[in-house]
C-alpha cells in the first residue's frame, strides 16, 4: 500500500497552483528568536493567542519571564498545548493533549478568566481547571517570540506565524467559539501585537499592541539566531526553507534513507515528524515537486520541470525504492 502511495506522488509531478500570499514569521530552528523590548501588564485576567503551523518539532511560541516575579508561557508540541501564567495554579503548568497536523493552520488560546484558566484549539475548548488570584507583572522581564534562555536554553517551535496577540481581557468564553479570520486586530485590551507586515528580510518587527514593543530577531541571548519574515507560504516538501521544493530537498531525503532522525527536524529529511526518513517523506517532496519559486528568481504561480530535472528524480525516485527494498528484507 505505501509503494502504491510512492507511486501515485510520482504521478502527482506537475506545475503547481498559485501560492499563500500573507505576511508569516518563519522559526526555522530551536533557537531562532525575536526579542522584545517591553513587557505586558495583565493582572485579574489575560488571552494568550496564536495562528501557527507546525513544521518541526514543537517548543516555545512567546514567553516573559524574571526570576521569582513573572512567568507567561504559550507553547505547543505535536501531542500537547501548554500555558503557564505565575503565580496561578503555581508551579503546575497548564497542558491538553492535542493531536497537530504539520502543514496545517491552527488557532491556539490560552484564557485566564478570573476563576478560571481555559484551553483552545480552533475555538473548541480542550480543557479547563478552577484558578484565582493575579497574573504576576513585572516592570522589567526578558520576553521572547520563539526560542529563549532562562536558567538554560528552551527552544523554540519549528514553523510559521501568521498572527500572534496577548491581550488583558478574557477574549473567549464557553465551549466553543469562531477563531478570528485573517490577522488579529488592536483594541483596548491589546498588549501585544504582531502580524509579521515588515519586508522580507527586516530585523526588526513592530508591536501593533499598546506597548508600541519592538522585536528584534535572532537577539537576546547568546547563539539566538533570527527567524525570517516572509509573505508567502513555504510550500510542503521544502526542507531547506529556500521557497522551492527541489533537487535540494530530494538529496536530502535521500541522503538520511531509512534513519532514525531527530523527530521533527527538517534538516533531517524528517517532513512527517515521526523521527524517520522513508516513503512518507519522500512522497510529500515528490507530490510538490516545483512547488514555489526557486531561490533568485521573480515570484509566479508555477513553475515547470524541466527534462533534465525529472529525469534526476526519477533516478532519486528508483534509488530510495531500491534502499526501501534493502531495508524490508533485512527486518
Amino acid at each position: 500500500m505505501r509503494q502504491y502511495a510512492f507511486v501515485v506522488a510520482l504521478l502527482a509531478v506537475c506545475t503547481t497552483g498559485p501560492l499563500a500570499l500573507a505576511d508569516f514569521a518563519l522559526f526555522d530552528s530551536p533557537t531562532d528568536t525575536i526579542s522584545l523590548n517591553g513587557n505586558t501588564t495583565l493582572g485579574i485576567a489575560a488571552t494568550y493567542e496564536a495562528r501557527i503551523q507546525l513544521r518541526g518539532a514543537g517548543g516555545s511560541i512567546f514567553s516573559e519571564w524574571r526570576i521569582k516575579e513573572e512567568d507567561k508561557l504559550l507553547g505547543i508540541a505535536n501531542n500537547s498545548l501548554t500555558a503557564y501564567s505565575y503565580d496561578i495554579n503555581r508551579p503546575n503548568q497548564f497542558s491538553a493533549p492535542i493531536t497537530l497536523t504539520p502543514y496545517q493552520w491552527y488557532h491556539v488560546a490560552y484564557v485566564f478568566a478570573g476563576n478560571q484558566e481555559r484551553l483552545y484549539l480552533d475555538g473548541n475548548l480542550i480543557a479547563l481547571r478552577g484558578a484565582s488570584g493575579n497574573i504576576r507583572d513585572a516592570s522589567f522581564s526578558l520576553a521572547n517570540l520563539g526560542g529563549f534562555v532562562r536558567e538554560n536554553f528552551k527552544a523554540g517551535f519549528i514553523g510559521l506565524i501568521d498572527t500572534f496577540r496577548v491581550s488583558s481581557n478574557a477574549r473567549y468564553a464557553g465551549t466553543s467559539f469562531t477563531p478570528p479570520q485573517g490577522d488579529f486586530l488592536p483594541d483596548a485590551y491589546t498588549q501585544l501585537l504582531f502580524n509579521f507586515t515588515e519586508p522580507e528580510g527586516s530585523m526588526t518587527v513592530t508591536d501593533q499592541g499598546q506597548n508600541a514593543v519592538t522585536g528584534f530577531l535572532g537577539a537576546g541571548f547568546t547563539g539566538a539566531t533570527a527567524p525570517t519574515i516572509i509573505h508567502v507560504e513555504p510550500p510542503i516538501g521544502d526542507l531547506d526553507f529556500d521557497g522551492f521544493v527541489g533537487i535540494n530537498d530530494l538529496n536530502t531525503v535521500i541522503g538520511a534513507w531509512n534513519q532514525s532522525v531527530t523527530p521533527g527536524d527538517p534538516a533531517s529529511g524528517d517532513l512527517t515528524g515521526d523521527g524517520f526518513v522513508g516513503i512518507d517523506d519522500l512522497n510529500l517532496v515528490l507530490g510538490n515537486w516545483n512547488a514555489g519559486t526557486p531561490p533568485g528568481a521573480p515570484q509566479n504561480n508555477s513553475v515547470i520541470p524541466e527534462p533534465a530535472t525529472v529525469a534526476l528524480m526519477g533516478f532519486g525516485c528508483a534509488l530510495g525504492t531500491l534502499n526501501r527494498k534493502r531495508y524490508a528484507h533485512a527486518e
